[in-house]
């Protein structure tokens, strides 16, 4: 789905899990800024097991995306 310049989502396969995941990201504006809500669904089929497993791998990624993202919007250089 497309919503410029507000709304983008997408689908993709986990073919390891045969697993369909769905990411979306919605923009609003906020205090003179903006705020970027994400969510990602297609956990919730997985077991509690491999779901958290999963889930923890993803954060470490987000994790080192918005290190990236803050040295890139502050000037410095990209930690990961």
């Amino acid at each position: 789905m497309l919503d410029p310049p507000r709304h983008f989502s997408y689908r993709w396969q986990l073919p390891d899990l045969l697993l369909t995941m769905i990411a979306t990201y919605i923009l609003e504006e906020e205090n003179g800024g903006t705020r970027v809500l994400f969510t990602e669904t297609g956990y919730q089929s997985l077991s509690e097991d491999v779901r958290q497993q999963r889930i923890e791998q993803n954060s470490k990624s987000w994790q080192m995306a918005l290190e990236n993202l803050k040295a890139y919007l502050d000037g410095g250089s990209l930690p990961s």
